[in-house]
């Protein structure tokens, strides 16, 4: 492979790449960005119950409304982790990464 991955797909994609932006082959700041990335999808909304329209969600929470035969149905979904995570499938924590960032910074 030349230069660096357009995603990073894998934890030796990573350690390239941040390789690379220390030794000034990348810029820290595209980097940075990438690494940034990897966290954009750690948490996902998901079902949580069905509510009336009188329920006031938490900060975690999002309620939805569609008309279902005429009838507006409330449901309620919840933030949760992600366990198909970009962090997951590359197996790193996001702790590990931002590591990496103030690496870089």
């Amino acid at each position: 492979m030349r230069g660096a991955p357009a995603v990073l797909a894998t934890k030796s994609d990573v350690t390239m790449c941040v390789n690379m932006a220390q030794s000034g082959d990348l810029p820290k700041a595209d980097v940075i960005q990438k690494l940034q990335a990897l966290s954009d999808d750690e948490q996902v909304w998901t079902f949580d119950s069905t509510v009336d329209s009188s329920y006031s969600p938490a900060s975690d929470e999002k309620v939805m409304t569609e008309t279902v035969d005429g009838v507006e149905v409330y449901t309620c979904f919840k933030l949760a982790d992600n366990p198909n995570s970009k962090l997951n499938k590359i197996g790193m924590t996001k702790a590990e990464v931002q590591a990496l960032i103030n690496n870089l910074q």
